[in-house]
C-alpha cells in the first residue's frame, strides 16, 4: 500500500478528533456493532476501561461495512477509505 495513502488516512483521522463534541457525536459508538466514535464499553466487571475517544470501523468483510457510521466530516476520511478498500 502506498504510505502516502496512509498518512493521508492518519491526518484525516486526526482532523476529526480536532472536530467539536456535537460533530463527532453524530456517529456514536455501537456497542453492538463495535463501530462509531465514543468509547468501548467493558464486556465484563473485572475488564479494565480505556478512557481514551475512539473511532473504530469494521473493514472486512465488505459486506459487512456500515458507510453510513463514517463520518462525513473530514471528507477526506471517506475519500481515503474509497482508494484502500477499493
Amino acid at each position: 500500500m502506498d504510505e502516502g495513502v496512509l498518512e493521508d488516512m492518519k491526518t484525516a483521522a486526526s482532523e476529526f478528533f480536532k472536530l467539536p463534541l456535537e460533530d463527532k457525536m453524530r456517529y456514536p459508538f455501537d456497542p453492538l456493532a463495535i463501530e462509531g466514535y465514543g468509547r468501548p464499553y467493558p464486556v465484563t466487571e473485572d475488564q479494565t476501561v480505556d478512557w481514551s475517544d475512539s473511532l473504530m470501523f469494521r473493514l472486512f468483510p465488505v459486506r459487512g461495512r456500515k458507510l453510513e457510521l463514517w463520518p462525513g466530516k473530514p471528507a477526506e476520511l471517506r475519500y481515503v477509505q474509497t482508494i484502500i478498500f477499493k
